[in-house]
């Protein structure tokens, strides 16, 4: 379920990969700790905090002519629930008892509430890339057209 943005290799003569070093690298530094930012504003709060601070970013693509691409994940194991939703279910009570209490649920009908109903999902990384996709594309037309000029004679 990771959030990948991706920029093409540039292999081409009069393309150095310089370009993708200088500019492309800050480039997507800088739009994945966007990508962070907004993540976490929309994830929900659990108990321990431990889903909104889970999200991790890599830049993959340093070493060949692949892609460089950036890539956000949450190793938080209940982060696909939460954001894909589930069916109906019977959940274990001790998973619930800190959220339920949290929100002042008892944690019992949350428990009876799930096994027929399931859980709503929270659709945090649709949400991610319908509202904040435009705005790096701004960014890379800004960024990288008008540095591709100096790069491309």
């Amino acid at each position: 379920m990771p959030l990948t943005l991706r920029v093409p290799a540039f292999t081409q003569p009069g393309k150095p990969r310089e370009f993708m070093n200088e500019v492309v690298v800050p480039f997507l530094e800088r739009n994945l700790e966007y990508l962070i930012y907004e993540l976490e504003q929309i994830t929900p709060e659990g108990v321990t905090g431990n889903l909104r601070g889970g999200y991790t970013s890599e830049i993959r693509g340093y070493s060949s002519n692949e892609n460089f691409r950036g890539i956000i994940t949450n190793d938080i194991k209940y982060i696909k629930y939460v954001d894909e939703g589930t069916a109906p279910h019977w959940a274990p009570i001790e998973n619930l008892r800190g959220w339920a209490e949290l929100k002042g649920i008892n944690p019992y009908a949350l428990q009876a509430h799930i096994a027929v109903h399931g859980t709503k999902p929270q659709h945090i990384f649709d949400q991610v890339r319908a509202n904040a996709f435009p705005a790096i594309m701004v960014d890379w037309q800004r960024t990288i057209g008008a540095l591709w000029q100096k790069y491309k004679r």
